[in-house]
């Protein structure tokens, strides 16, 4: 960002945070990750080489995506978004576009629509008709069925968990967290559920602030 040291430096300095500790890309060099990759000495590789590209939605908006494998007790793949105000190189979450009022409205939402997506992926692994009687009683499926009935039921009267969002010209889509736990993942087809917002829905909700950052 010719001439925007100070805000490049914020998003740099973001984007370089793993876990609790802090990389300050001012000062690596080319050791910016060492402490991920592993190295000679037998130390467990916690990050696989992400894959990563950038984005403009918005004049004042920059949206960074990475992919990667990451690793602890088990390895386990994902992508996240991070969104960040050109003004000033902050990063933007979901909850802080709206008052606290409308994000209680824009949650409900979000979670209607969540539930309608889960029960209909519900409604077709109860449905006896669409697959064969040895698939009916596998343990993949009964497992399936019980994630998903567990998973309404758990989030019945709670506020979905918007783990992350995308933003593009015209909407926001709420990324909401999936039903499973790492050892359940395989009975997790869905995964994270996107819930998208149009533009039209969301600005009577959003404040001022965030409707000028987009040029809404």
């Amino acid at each position: 960002m010719p001439g925007k040291y100070g805000i490049a430096r914020r998003i740099n300095q973001d984007l370089f945070m793993w876990s609790e500790r802090f990389v300050d890309p001012d000062t690596a060099g080319a050791h910016y990750f060492d402490e991920v990759w592993g190295d000679s000495t037998g130390s467990m590789i916690q990050m696989y080489p992400p894959e990563w590209n950038w984005s403009r939605p918005a004049k004042d908006l920059l949206v960074v995506e990475i992919t990667a494998e990451w690793c602890g007790a088990y390895c386990e793949g994902g992508t996240g978004h991070y969104h960040y105000d050109l003004r000033d190189g902050s990063r933007v979450y979901f909850d802080s576009l709206f008052t606290k009022d409308e994000l209680e409205q824009v949650k409900r939402l979000v979670g209607e629509r969540w539930r309608v997506v889960i029960g209909k992926h519900l409604a077709a692994l109860q449905d006896s008709s669409q697959r064969l009687p040895t698939e009916a009683s596998s343990d993949w499926w009964i497992g399936a069925i019980e994630l998903y009935e567990q998973c309404l039921q758990e989030r019945a009267n709670e506020d979905p968990y918007v783990g992350d969002m995308v933003i593009t010209r015209e909407s926001v889509s709420a990324l909401v967290s999936r039903c499973s736990v790492h050892a359940d993942m395989a009975l997790d087809d869905l995964m994270d559920v996107e819930v998208p917002l149009s533009r039209e829905e969301l600005a009577p909700w959003m404040r001022p602030a965030a409707l000028k950052w987009l040029g809404w």
